[in-house]
């Protein structure tokens, strides 16, 4: 039997897809790779995973702050919240669904839909 080691390489594929309230085109971005080992050191980065470290940062979670992960730990997250001052202020309304699959030292381990929105306070962008 195969134990599994600490995790010293955690890395996820994800598709986004953006539906842009008001347009019948929908945003495709597929195939994006993300190393999180390395994105846990880099927090001054002006795009999609700043805001998503920055929101983790901020999250109540015993994470570590680098690699690698413990194997046979369970880590915790609660509160993740998105702060809306991360975004462009010309950014529209939109809804979004994000397919994503984690690997951990090369094993597939998770996969995640969420689907949501961001909306202007009092709007319903559904």
């Amino acid at each position: 039997m195969k134990t599994i080691h600490d995790i010293v390489r955690l890395y996820g594929l994800s598709s986004l897809y953006i539906y842009i309230t008001g347009r019948k085109n929908v945003v495709q971005l597929k195939g994006l790779r993300t190393e999180f080992c390395q994105s846990l050191t880099e927090r001054k980065r002006p795009n999609l995973l700043g805001l998503i470290n920055a929101g983790l940062r901020k999250a109540h979670t015993n994470f570590p702050q680098k690699c690698p992960f413990h194997s046979n730990t369970r880590y915790i997250l609660e509160h993740l919240q998105f702060d809306s001052k991360y975004l462009p202020n010309y950014i529209p309304e939109y809804n979004f669904t994000y397919i994503g699959k984690f690997f951990m030292n090369n094993v597939l381990t998770a996969e995640v839909k969420v689907t949501g929105g961001v909306c202007n306070v009092g709007n319903d962008c559904r």
